[in-house]
């Protein structure tokens, strides 16, 4: 498994999913020209191994339910919570990614992102190391019982807590969550 550094750049572990938002990073472009740049990229870091371009639309696609990027004419582009997840300092691009995938209101994000409160309380970690806490959105109140939060990327809760804390305080500075 690869060590993700500070430089998200250098990613050599393999998923459209980020990859899309890395090299829509450095540009702007068309649904074409970024499958293939997301296929070259593939090509460096998996020779023997080739997804399709469907799998590419399915994660611009579910990037621009998500707000991650949106389209301007015919080019996509980061959005700012896109931004946020490949330029941030707060934790991995990895955690980033995750963190918005699993710690926003489902039911609220098409219109904005709302971040849940998560009770700490609550904290349960099962046999392979996924900790679990109750989590309720602050605008519609949707609660989650035992919502997990987070894998065994994070060795406790507590270090959980100080990566949630973090990206909260970051996200909020920007003006990018409620």
């Amino acid at each position: 498994m690869t060590v993700i550094t500070e430089n998200d750049d250098n990613i050599t572990e393999w998923h459209e999913s980020i990859q899309i938002l890395l090299v829509l990073k450095l540009r702007s472009l068309d649904m074409t020209a970024l499958c293939q740049k997301v296929a070259e990229k593939q090509k460096e870091i998996i020779s023997d191994y080739e997804r399709s371009e469907a799998t590419c639309r399915y994660w611009v696609k579910s990037h621009l339910k998500d707000g991650k990027i949106r389209k301007r004419e015919s080019l996509f582009e980061l959005t700012d919570l896109g931004k946020w997840i490949v330029q941030s300092k707060v934790g991995t691009i990895w955690h980033r990614e995750n963190f918005i995938n699993n710690y926003t209101c489902l039911k609220c994000r098409p219109y904005s992102t709302v971040l849940l409160n998560i009770d700490p309380n609550t904290a349960v970690t099962n046999k392979k190391g996924d900790i679990f806490m109750d989590a309720e959105c602050p605008r519609c109140h949707n609660s989650m019982h035992r919502h997990r939060v987070a894998d065994k990327s994070f060795a406790t809760a507590e270090e959980f807590l100080r990566f949630y804390n973090s990206a909260k305080e970051d996200l909020s500075k920007l003006g990018i969550v409620e």
